[in-house]
């Protein structure tokens, strides 16, 4: 299983590094992180429907591993001729030094140390690992809550949380031009706010239906805010730093999926099921708390441009100084 969580670690970071480098890509990381939830949503009704026809369960792995021959064989085609933004850049520069070395000899000790000091990074890590907590407690304890407090048709409560996930899904698929559109941080906020308030009517609210659509839409404000996370990082970033960047922020995403279900079920194991609500809704305050730290990359862009233009301010008295004193000079002569 070590193994398969590397592999799959890092084929999702390298993924959110080549969509969030290409143009809209707050739109197309909402797509890939879609396609993401889908897949987590098909495969276990592929494996329910494998078992249910008395079919050995190997055969469930034998499919799996059939289809990521498939994913194989489209990546190798696709990505084969690819260079990321800084690979790019870094041959231009080359180019214009008059430097053949191939590209990747930078020295690259220090990178990591680089990286953690933007304030996207360690702050981003911070909202992933608290979002993808988030997120997983709800999809699988919620599902214990619901027949514990709400009703003990396991099957019924087994609809809810896929419409929570599937909520996750069409959030990803639909939001993102939305984000993109309106901006990262002032629409996350927006999400942030329905994630609360859609936790506290499932929380006090002892209906089925209030329960299925607060499941649906917190799912929905959900879905959006990893890939949001990871296009913000691409805007703030240097290009040399973006690749380190989203892996350190995946690695932490993926720590908040092993910390906060443990941290639950040690918690429900001791108090009971009925602090599983609290302790979501103080996760999502928490973020909404963080995202205020998360840098503006609308601001950070104005930011650069008026530091361009600085620059480009004062180099310009002395060109035209220069060019005057040549004329000059060669008027003199």
């Amino acid at each position: 299983m070590v193994p398969i969580g590397f592999g799959m670690a890092l084929m999702q970071s390298c993924a959110n590094v080549v969509c969030g480098e290409m143009p809209r890509g707050t739109m197309i990381l909402n797509f890939l992180h879609a396609c993401y939830g889908l897949g987590a949503l098909i495969a276990p009704l592929l494996a329910a429907a494998i078992l249910d026809r008395q079919m050995l369960w190997a055969i469930t792995y034998m499919a799996l591993c059939g289809m990521q021959w498939g994913n194989v064989i489209t990546t190798v085609i696709t990505f084969r001729n690819l260079k990321t933004r800084a690979e790019r850049e870094q041959e231009l520069e080359q180019l214009s030094d008059g430097d053949r070395v191939p590209t990747g000899n930078y020295d690259s000790s220090k990178i990591l140390a680089n990286v953690v000091r933007n304030r996207i990074a360690y702050i981003g890590a911070l909202f992933l690992l608290l979002y993808v907590g988030v997120e997983v407690t709800i999809g699988g304890y919620g599902y214990t809550f619901l027949i514990t407090v709400r009703s003990t048709d396991k099957v019924a409560m087994a609809h809810l949380i896929s419409g929570y996930w599937g909520g996750i899904c069409a959030g990803r698929l639909f939001l993102g031009y939305m984000t993109m559109r309106f901006g990262e941080k002032p629409t996350t906020y927006c999400y942030l706010a329905v994630i609360v308030g859609m936790l506290f009517i499932f929380w006090f609210v002892p209906i089925i239906g209030a329960s299925a659509a607060a499941l649906a839409i917190t799912g929905v404000a959900l879905g959006p805010l990893y890939p949001t996370v990871v296009s913000l990082a691409n805007k703030v970033v240097p290009p040399r730093f973006y690749a380190v960047t989203i892996g350190l922020l995946s690695a932490f995403g993926s720590g908040g999926s092993a910390l906060f279900p443990y941290l639950t079920g040690v918690m429900i194991g001791i108090k009971g099921v009925q602090v599983l609500m609290p302790f979501c809704v103080a996760i999502a305050i928490a973020m909404l708390v963080t995202w205020v730290f998360i840098p503006n990359p609308a601001r950070h862009k104005r930011a650069k441009q008026e530091s361009d233009g600085g620059e480009v301010a004062r180099t310009s008295p002395t060109i035209t100084v220069t060019i005057s004193t040549r004329y000059r000079g060669g008027r003199n002569t």
